[in-house]
């Protein structure tokens, strides 16, 4: 699907361990692989960081770039949290965690109370470090965030923890069709962008991208087409950088992918265009079907039905 649409890389959240050393030489798409991490329990605490190991192990040498992604801060217990972070500190990892993503969440870390609360003690998991302040602030309490911090969602933030992501110097992952998919209140694009944070474009996963428009599977342009709609105040060109450039630079790759650059790794999508140069932009954010070819690293990799090349 990332092929014919033109996505050339992506980090991928990994729930399989080893499934990446497995597929990694059937594709020729650029895959980070993030491990995802579950420990809500003490006693599994040393088990995931030795996943984290073996995965990183395994992954390095096939990628270019391999990152840890403890699920979220409610499925992970504090010192588990903390471990990951200084982990990917270690290793010069990017870190991925699903954050201030619901309602749900917010219920739970703010008021000790609600749905995911009554469902995560129900599994187990020791409640007693809720009730006590924001998402956000209870992973800088747990001294879980690492130097290259991933924030997916970010969907209900205080003033206050909009000046701690800024503090930390994470980088935002939005993800509009599963946004709208979830009816999650308007993203708050201005108020990040105000505070300077990275904010890139993601798909989330096929589990949530059918929203009410008729394009399915995963696929960047209708990311930015959705995303389009709900914010037309931003330019194109600033929306092409969240889905390009700022991507590369969260993933500490930007000054290998993301542009078309000298020295840069050669990626390269094909759309027809027809029109003037000024309208470049615009007929890539609105571009509705196959790329004409999608080039990863000089080699021509697809080819669309009405491209010239066979």
């Amino acid at each position: 699907m990332l092929l014919s649409t033109g996505c050339g890389t992506v980090s991928n959240i990994e729930s399989v361990p080893g499934m990446y050393a497995r597929m990694a030489p059937q594709t020729p798409l650029q895959v980070c692989p993030f491990i995802e991490l579950i420990a809500y329990h003490s006693e599994d605490e040393t088990a995931a960081v030795d996943l984290a190991q073996c995965e990183l192990m395994a992954n390095e040498s096939l990628a270019l770039k391999v990152g840890v992604s403890p699920h979220a801060p409610y499925t992970m217990t504090p010192e588990g949290l903390n471990a990951l972070a200084l982990f990917a500190d270690e290793h010069l990892l990017p870190m991925s965690i699903h954050l201030a993503e619901s309602n749900d969440e917010w219920d739970m870390f703010v008021h000790g109370a609600g749905p995911l609360y009554d469902t995560m003690s129900s599994l187990g998991r020791v409640m007693d470090d809720c009730g006590k302040g924001t998402p956000v602030q209870y992973l800088a309490k747990t001294a879980g965030f690492a130097k290259k911090s991933l924030v997916v969602h970010a969907n209900r933030l205080s003033d206050a923890d909009v000046e701690r992501l800024q503090r930390v110097g994470a980088c935002v992952v939005h993800c509009p069709r599963s946004h709208a998919w979830f009816r999650h209140a308007n993203f708050d694009y201005d108020r990040l962008a105000k505070a300077e944070l990275n904010i890139c474009i993601g798909t989330d996963s096929l589990a949530s991208t059918n929203s009410e428009t008729p394009v399915t599977g995963l696929n960047m342009f209708a990311e930015m087409q959705e995303f389009s709609q709900n914010h037309p105040q931003l330019s194109c060109e600033d929306m092409l950088q969240m889905a390009t450039a700022n991507g590369a630079t969260a993933l500490g790759l930007g000054g290998e992918i993301g542009v078309l650059k000298e020295g840069f790794i050669a990626n390269m999508a094909v759309i027809p265009h027809r029109d003037s140069m000024s309208s470049v932009p615009e007929a890539i954010v609105q571009h509705s079907c196959a790329v004409a070819m999608l080039i990863i690293e000089g080699k021509r990799v697809f080819s669309g039905i009405d491209s010239i090349v066979d």
